[in-house]
């Protein structure tokens, strides 16, 4: 194996050549290695003991060049310390490597043979992915009772496994990648039958003939599915109960009745996956039920009076509630009655876990205290969190050189008020991707709300994150608009502000700023130090008492950073 793979800063690329310059005879190449990140390569060959072989390493295009390390090993030296091997129990692939035989619904026809196993099989197989193309095998099993599917690959390569149902297309596909080893992929299903799927983790990098890469073992079993609350029958008794409640939907089945017309969500009247909770109201009045921001997946909530009884409300996606999580109100409740709760997901086969919160009123978050433009708070340089859960929209419409897909508004939008630092520029920023949970939007303006064009705008920068600039003059206050591209956008992120340009002090505006840089740092730091000692007169004794000493280094550490 000869790689560049994760340790290189540009996009390579590798060939192997046998012979010598005036005659090169093409062994292998390999662009994107498997598993490899930053187009990074791995390039696997069978070679001859003695031989010498002239490898090629360079960029994908012109710009890419840069530096790396390149690694040659050779044998099992190569692997991530995952040897897999089959064993003399191990059911056969019936598939030989570079074979098609139990392709499944990826077979040219859509509907290929498949290999039948049983639970508790391990299949010792073959895989490759070379030239945008990957091996997937298909398993076929049969199970008697809602089970948990596990299915458990060691592979020495990154794995794609999926549990399918066993049409095609498959209506139930619980598939993920997986770099581990062994990657253990699990699912809950009802009693039927059922597929496996195992394929690299990509489609270069490991041709037929790259040895133990090309081997894997995979490993089916089960065990009952049970979770607490699965039935209305079986409902968790939470009693006279106000507070949060911890729970999971893991390994629920779907056995609630559809939900009434009114309460369609995009087509559907389904909560899947569902558990039910007996819940006694403690007193009179109104109360809520709420996963709102709080929970792992899309919920969905419903309330029953008892599991025979009357509906009594529902809710899929609360407009003030990050990540389509769920709020229900109930109105007029009485002491001693009982309702049955239902929680679960909007779409099939989606689970997870969450906290629900049962208390009285209308529930809900409170909107942030800046949600309105005329209580914009003081934001400055540096990094600041900020969150527009619960926000309602109340800004101004942009222009149309602000719109994008034809949305032209900033909704859920939160507001802050900046005071330039310097005379130049200020850049706003989400980036990079990952500092905000939600599809965000900026903006600035001048001050006077809901009056004037923006002075800079931005959907996209990075990902789904935004990042706007605009000129600053000193002493000069300026609004900023967070908020979402879409109505159901809320989350929370962290704001940059970087100001350049020329600061605000004119140069020296810091008592500290000994070289006028605008900034006290290790530079000036080094100043001190060097007057250390008695020095009347000097910059450097900044408390005026003729000696640079301790209590001088003290006031420098309290103005470090940039000058104001």
């Amino acid at each position: 194996m000869i790689s560049t793979c994760n340790d290189a800063d540009f996009d390579t690329r590798l060939a192997l050549y046998s012979g010598d310059c005036e005659n090169l005879v093409f062994e292998a190449c390999n662009d994107d290695g498997l598993g490899c990140a930053g187009f990074t390569s791995e390039l696997i060959a069978e070679v001859v003991a003695g031989t010498t072989y002239i490898i090629q390493i360079g960029g994908f295009n012109p710009p890419a060049q840069g530096t790396g390390n390149l690694t040659i090993c050779e044998g099992d030296a190569c692997l991530a310390g995952c040897v897999a091997s089959c064993e003399g129990s191990d059911v056969p692939e019936e598939e030989g490597c570079g074979g098609d035989t139990n392709g499944g619904c990826n077979d040219a026809s859509g509907n290929g043979p498949v290999q039948q196993i049983n639970v508790g099989d391990t299949v010792c197989g073959t895989m490759f992915a070379f030239g945008g193309t990957r091996d997937t095998d298909w398993f076929e099993f049969t199970i008697s009772e809602r089970s948990r599917v596990s299915w458990t690959v060691e592979a020495n390569i990154p794995t794609t496994l999926f549990l399918l149902s066993s049409d095609c297309p498959p209506t139930i596909q619980i598939g993920a990648g997986y770099d581990a080893c062994p990657a253990i992929h699990t699912g809950c299903v009802d009693a039927g039958t059922y597929r496996v799927f195992v394929a690299p983790g990509g489609f270069d990098g490991v041709p037929c003939g790259s040895g133990p890469l090309n081997t894997y073992r995979a490993t089916l079993t089960t065990e009952p599915a049970t979770v607490e609350g699965d039935t209305c029958q079986e409902a968790i008794v939470l009693g006279e109960f106000e507070g949060d409640f911890e729970f999971t939907t893991d390994c629920a089945s779907t056995d609630g009745a559809d939900l009434p017309v009114s309460c369609d969500s995009f087509g559907s009247v389904t909560i899947y996956n569902d558990i039910f909770l007996s819940w006694t109201a403690p007193a009179d009045g109104d109360w809520f039920f709420s996963t709102c921001n709080q929970a792992t997946f899309d919920t969905r909530l419903a309330a029953y009076a008892g599991c025979d009884g009357a509906f009594l409300g529902c809710n899929d996606d609360d407009v003030n509630c990050s990540g389509f999580t769920s709020l229900l109100s109930l109105g007029g409740l009485t002491a001693g009655e009982e309702v049955i709760i239902q929680l679960g997901a909007w779409g099939n086969g989606v689970s997870g876990s969450g906290v629900l919160t049962i208390g009285t009123g209308s529930g809900g978050p409170t909107p942030p205290e800046n949600d309105d433009c005329s209580d914009a708070i003081d934001i400055t340089d540096g990094q600041t969190s900020i969150s527009n859960i619960a926000s309602t929209t109340d800004g101004p419409t942009l222009p149309t050189e602000c719109a994008k897909f034809g949305n032209a508004e900033i909704f859920n939008d939160v507001w802050y008020l900046y005071e330039a630092t310097f005379d130049g520029t200020a850049v706003v920023s989400f980036c990079p991707v990952g500092d905000a949970t939600f599809d965000t939007r900026l903006a600035a303006y001048f001050p006077g709300c809901k009056s004037g064009d923006p002075l800079a705008c931005n959907d996209d920068t990075c990902g789904l994150s935004s990042e706007i600039a605009f000129a600053t003059v000193c002493g000069e206050s300026y609004l900023i608009r967070v908020g979402s591209y879409s109505t159901a956008g809320f989350g929370i992120g962290t704001l940059d502000i970087t100001a350049s340009g020329e600061s605000c002090g004119g140069g020296g505006g810091c008592a500290a700023d000994f070289n006028d840089d605008d900034m006290v740092d290790g530079a000036d730091f080094g100043s001190l130090l060097v007057a250390w000692g008695p020095c009347a007169g000097c910059d450097e004794d900044l408390n005026g008492d003729g000696v640079v000493d301790g209590a001088d280094a003290g006031l420098l550490l309290v103005e470090w950073g940039i000058c104001p």
